[in-house]
């Protein structure tokens, strides 16, 4: 299983948060399709659509957005491009799950999810309370499951030992207690009534929502007291500045571009606080070159401090300072060194990095060989070869 820094453990919830317009509108403009008004039928693929689009509206337009904000995305259709190839797999997983009846889709639930991300800027890491129940798991307790949102509420799916798991798993009931450790899966972990599960390795966490906080008033995990959690966003207009995961910062109004700053403020979409010798700390611009030949600074990680290089445009920066193209996205081009970001290469592609060379390559069909299974179309290597199923 793949570990993650900090995960909810049931429910759905967006990957990154901020502020946006209608969602239906900009959903249509992330995506191409002037066809789909926001009251239009929502279906599951639909959904996961237009939860990409509202995500990346957030983005790009609020400032001290949780999770994406570190990328400097070119535009919304590059952000959407991006979430598309880097949930390919997973989406087609839980498209296939409702499909077969061992998940549910809750439309009513859909759309109070993307009205209530399209009315906020989200300033602290959590679960989104209204997206909680838009799939939803269906197998009862001991049933068979393979992905681990298929087990109705309460449940999980247990493959039991890590390391020699069994496939398919049981649900069995998440039993792990706030602040302790899970022995086996994430997913184990259990919350409060009416709070939402989450875990940052090594220990679960039970979030609940805290009213929003005035300006000057911490934000995020404002309170944490054997892993319960009371989690606080800001006002309207205000932002969470000086926070990582886990950790409370205080709420603010973003710095204008120029503006004299301290490390950890938040300045507006487009800049961001650094060194500017010898005036000291100012909101700068965030400095991400977009088309080869930019600027960049030499041995800085691509999408790091600025001036750095766009890797999703597929850029990496020269011993001479500028920008220069490694790639293209597709079958056989070089992926950008040094970069741990899924979506660098094309649809039905992934970063091959066993080689001299990272490579995009085709993702693999059931019976080639594999290392990882990132390489696998079942996104499941099991014995050095590509099954058939994530559980076969």
């Amino acid at each position: 299983m793949r570990a993650w820094f900090g995960r909810a453990v049931g429910g759905w919830f967006f990957v990154a948060a901020g502020c946006a317009e209608t969602v239906g509108g900009v959903a249509d403009a992330a995506s191409g399709d002037a066809s789909s008004p926001a009251d239009a039928p929502l279906d599951p693929a639909s959904f996961l659509q237009r939860e990409r689009a509202a995500a990346c509206a957030q983005v790009l337009r609020c400032p001290g957005a949780v999770t994406l904000g570190a990328m400097a995305f070119a535009s919304a259709v590059d952000c959407v491009a991006h979430l598309r190839r880097y949930a390919a797999q997973r989406d087609r997983q839980r498209l296939e799950a409702v499909g077969a009846g061992r998940m549910r889709f809750a439309e009513a639930a859909a759309r109070r999810c993307l009205e209530a991300v399209g009315q906020q800027c989200r300033s602290s890491y959590g679960p989104v309370e209204a997206c909680l129940g838009v799939l939803t798991g269906a197998i009862a307790a001991g049933g068979m499951c393979e992905l681990p949102e298929e087990c109705a509420d309460g449940l999980f799916c247990d493959h039991g030992d890590p390391n020699d798991p069994a496939c398919p798993g049981r649900c069995a009931a998440r039993n792990v207690p706030p602040g302790a450790a899970p022995l086996t899966s994430p997913y184990a972990c259990r919350a409060d009534p009416g709070a939402a599960a989450w875990f940052v390795s090594p220990r679960c966490y039970s979030l609940r929502a805290a009213p929003p906080a005035g300006p000057g008033e911490p934000c995020d995990w404002v309170d944490v007291v054997d892993g319960r959690v009371r989690v606080a966003s800001c006002e309207a207009g205000l932002a969470c500045t000086n926070h990582r995961l886990g950790t409370a910062g205080r709420c603010m109004r973003p710095l204008l571009g120029g503006a004299p700053c301290a490390p950890g403020d938040v300045c507006a979409v487009g800049f961001v606080c650094q060194r500017a010798a010898p005036e000291g700390w100012r909101c700068e611009p965030r400095g991400v070159a977009h088309e080869p030949g930019g600027p960049c600074t030499p041995g800085l990680p691509p999408g790091g401090a600025p001036p750095t290089c766009d890797p999703l445009r597929h850029l990496t920066c020269g011993d001479d300072g500028r920008c220069a193209r490694v790639g293209d996205g597709s079958d056989g081009a070089r992926c950008v060194p040094g970069v741990n970001v899924e979506g660098l290469c094309g649809e039905g592609l992934y970063c091959d990095r066993d080689g001299e060379a990272p490579t995009c390559r085709r993702l693999r069909d059931a019976g080639a060989a594999c290392r990882s299974d990132s390489a696998c179309l079942s996104v499941s290597c099991r014995g050095g070869a590509c099954a058939a199923r994530l559980c076969d």
